[in-house]
């Protein structure tokens, strides 16, 4: 319960869309692993496509962290400016929770990246 809590904390709908572009990630690999070790196609072109949508993907969502961070912050700093003075704690509370979505755009790009490089190397052996 705990961790949902912490993941929504970044925003619900900035969340959602990282948690969808990683379905996406996890459909492309799961369509590789098929593809790489259970059905080998016969077709180079058909065993590379795919491939580097992982890694792309996983970069956009490591954009999308970085962008919807900073969406983030625009916004607690604009309710700074109409607020005044505030304590520090709160400041610090603040900018701890606009990191929530970069921290999970940079995890769902380091996973995914180590699995596009296995992934790769089994490419490169069957080609």
């Amino acid at each position: 319960m705990w961790i949902i809590q912490k993941f929504l904390e970044g925003g619900y709908w900035f969340m959602m869309t990282l948690l969808v572009i990683q379905l996406v990630i996890m459909y492309f690999i799961i369509r590789k692993v098929i593809d790489f070790f259970i059905k080998i196609p016969s077709d180079k072109v058909k065993l590379k496509n795919g491939l580097p949508e992982i890694l792309q993907t996983a970069t956009f969502a490591l954009f999308a962290g970085i962008f919807f961070q900073v969406i983030g912050l625009y916004q607690a700093l604009e309710s700074i400016e109409q607020m005044g003075k505030i304590p520090t704690s709160m400041l610090a509370g603040g900018l701890k929770v606009s990191t929530i979505t970069t921290l999970y755009g940079a995890y769902i790009f380091g996973v995914s990246s180590i699995i596009w490089f296995f992934l790769n190397q089994r490419y490169q052996r069957l080609k």
